[in-house]
């Protein structure tokens, strides 16, 4: 309720929420400062119940919580008898805060109970009182908690509450909503289950079938939702479970109805298809059929690869760029060039030139015109040498032309 925030929050800033006539007020307890009313055992003190309580080694705290930007834990105050935790990131200024209302209440609830007097009209909670009479440990000042008013027999009487609880107001009162709403049966913390069904979900709500084995282990399970890394309308993240896999379910407020796979596990009878290795390096993705997407951090490569062989590697380490298909055709793009390799033929281009080689025949054809164009253009047959035209031949130059053979003939 916003009653159980108010009070929460009052006390864990060490201070304390008082109504009085309409009005709510939140402010510092007043432990120290002049006494609003006196009441000595055997004038006007007539009854007094009281306990004591060493509260001395809960004043002595520290507090620590967790500093993302340092990755170390933050720690306020040196006391070593108590030590106050959160998980999340606190502030420095709001860890004070919760070390100074930790030492507040101890000193609050060191001394409590109760005091009947005579009437006293403006006496109320948040002021200090002065009890005499009643021995040394006893005989202070104390704060007040509580004020009822009696009037009997022609008598009125003021009972006073004095001191604090030691326990915090979260700790009394049920501040939290019940588990699954209390609506059934919770179930706690998170579960263990089996994939029996990824597709059929009764409401299209793209759930899977889960087992739980140590609720029933043979039943077919409960339909739960899937946590992705990326989800929206027509766009996301999809990796499903396969049918069988080890899976964590969470449960929104514990309901058993609204199940949620966390993640996917793997174990020894379902290993990794990456081995650890204590430096790290090796990430990836390895689908059912054994498609890759492999990351290597340590030679900075990116491998994409599929099972018959076809990879596409992005190798830094090496410089070089790598498609190579299962026929073991390549391409390879580095800091010499560009190398294409197939079926025992290449092409290397190079800084110092074009080179085409073939373990067979090298045909060029094209519909429309071939021009060789060059420096110094030269042509070798190791056999036989023929240059044929259709339609006509020319042989020109503008410097000396040479024509040697055993035997030319012309015509």
């Amino acid at each position: 309720t916003d009653w159980d925030f108010i009070v929460t929050r009052a006390e864990a800033n060490g201070m304390l929420v008082f109504v009085h006539d309409g009005e709510v007020a939140v402010k510092e307890p007043a432990i120290l400062g002049i006494p609003s009313h006196e009441a000595t055992f055997g004038t006007d003190l007539i009854e007094f119940e009281a306990q004591l309580e060493d509260t001395a080694d809960k004043a002595k705290v520290s507090a620590e919580t967790w500093d993302a930007a340092t990755q170390k834990p933050e720690r306020q105050g040196a006391g070593t008898k108590s030590r106050l935790q959160h998980g999340g990131a606190r502030s420095p200024s709001e860890l004070k805060c919760w070390i100074q209302a930790v030492k507040s209440r101890a000193g609050l609830a060191r001394a409590r109970g109760r005091a009947r007097i005579q009437g006293a009209g403006g006496l109320l909670p948040g002021q200090l009182v002065t009890l005499g009479g009643i021995g040394k440990n006893f005989g202070k000042l104390h704060f007040v908690s509580g004020v009822e008013h009696e009037i009997a027999d022609g008598n009125w009487t003021t009972e006073i509450q004095f001191g604090l609880a030691s326990r915090w107001f979260h700790q009394r009162a049920n501040v939290v909503e019940p588990p699954a709403a209390g609506l059934l049966p919770a179930v706690a913390g998170l579960q263990i289950g089996i994939v029996t069904k990824i597709a059929g979900d009764p409401r299209n709500e793209f759930r899977v079938q889960v087992r739980l084995p140590l609720v029933d282990a043979q039943g077919e399970g409960l339909w739960a939702r899937v946590a992705r890394l990326d989800a929206g309308a027509e766009r996301g993240i999809v990796f499903l479970p396969e049918v069988g896999d080890e899976v964590v379910l969470g449960f929104l407020s514990n309901d058993p109805r609204d199940a949620i796979v966390l993640g996917m596990l793997h174990s020894s009878k379902k290993a990794s298809p990456i081995a650890a290795d204590e430096k790290n390096p090796s990430k990836g993705l390895t689908t059912r059929s054994k498609l890759q997407l492999l990351f290597d951090d340590e030679k900075k490569v990116i491998t994409i690869a599929t099972p018959a062989g076809n990879r596409f590697v992005l190798d830094e380490e090496n410089k070089k760029i790598t498609l190579t298909d299962q026929h073991k055709n390549s391409v390879a793009l580095s800091e010499t060039g560009i190398l294409l390799t197939g079926q025992n033929h290449t092409v290397e281009l190079g800084s110092s030139g074009v080179t085409v080689k073939s373990q067979s025949d090298i045909v060029l054809k094209a519909t429309g015109n071939i021009t060789l164009e060059g420096v110094n253009v030269e042509a070798k047959a190791n056999a036989q040498f023929k240059a044929i035209g259709q339609t006509g031949a020319e042989v020109s130059t503008s410097g000396i032309a040479i024509l040697k053979g055993s035997l030319v003939q012309i015509n």
